[in-house]
C-alpha cells in the first residue's frame, strides 16, 4: 500500500488505526471506557500528524490499492490491540510476536515473489537490513505487547502518533533532502499536548466515572 501513496499520505493513515482501537477497546474491554478526553487528545494529536505535514503536499484521491488497503491494515491492528489484554493475558509477549511475524510474513513474501515485475537484488546490504529491521520490529513488538497487557488499549494507542512525528525527525536527521521545519516542531507540540490531555483530563474523567 505505501508503494501506491506518498510518504505524507501515509504517516496520517498510519494513525488511523489509533482512532479505531480508542473507538472500539470500550466494545472489547469494559473497564476501557471512551470519553471526552480521550477524544480532545485524539483530536490534537491527528492535528499534530496534519500540521507536521502541512507543507509537504496532501490530496484527497483514495483508491483500494493504497489509502484502502493502509485503513484495513489499520483496523486490523486495531483488532489486535483490543483483544491482546483480554485474550493474551496467558501468553508471553514474544510467543504473540513470534507467531505474529512468522505467519503473517509467509502469505507476503508468496504474494510478493509472484506479483513482483522486478525480482530483489540479495546482496549483503540487503541481507543486513533485512536482519536489522527484524530485530527492531520484534524488540518493539515485543514492548507494545507487555505494555498493551497492564495498560488500557484506548489510552496506550493515542502514544502511538508518535510515530510518524519521530519518524519525520529521524528523516530530517539522517536523509539528505529532508528539512527540519517549524510545521514538524508544532506538529510535535500538538502532539505531546493529546499526551498531556489524555493524562489528565482522560483519566480524571475515568476515575470520576468509576
Amino acid at each position: 500500500a505505501l508503494a501506491y501513496i506518498s510518504g505524507v499520505k501515509g504517516s496520517v493513515l498510519v494513525s488511523s488505526s489509533t482512532f479505531i482501537t480508542v473507538l472500539l477497546a470500550p466494545f472489547v474491554v469494559k473497564e476501557d471506557k471512551f470519553n471526552r478526553g480521550k477524544l480532545f487528545a485524539l483530536i490534537l494529536g491527528f492535528a499534530g500528524i496534519i500540521v507536521a505535514n502541512i507543507d509537504k503536499g496532501f490530496d484527497l484521491n483514495f483508491t483500494l490499492r493504497g489509502e484502502g488497503f493502509m485503513l484495513i491494515s489499520g483496523a486490523f491492528t486495531a483488532l489486535v490491540e483490543t483483544l491482546i489484554k483480554p485474550k493474551g493475558k496467558g501468553i508471553a509477549a514474544p510467543v504473540i510476536t513470534w507467531g505474529q511475524l512468522l505467519f503473517g510474513s509467509i502469505p507476503l513474501i508468496v504474494i510478493g515473489y509472484i506479483g513482483l515485475e522486478h525480482k530483489l537484488n540479495w546482496n549483503a546490504a540487503a541481507v543486513m537490513l533485512l536482519i536489522y529491521s527484524a530485530i527492531i520490529s520484534a524488540v518493539a513488538f515485543i514492548l507494545w505487547y507487555e505494555l498493551l497487557k497492564v495498560n488500557d488499549a484506548g489510552e496506550l494507542a493515542i502514544y502511538r502518533l508518535f510515530i510518524p512525528i519521530f519518524g519525520s525527525i529521524l528523516s530530517a536527521i539522517f536523509i539528505p533532502g529532508e528539512l527540519f521545519t517549524a510545521y514538524l516542531v508544532l506538529g510535535l507540540i500538538l502532539v505531546v499536548l493529546g499526551i498531556m490531555v489524555l493524562n489528565t483530563v482522560g483519566r480524571k474523567k475515568y476515575t470520576t466515572d468509576n
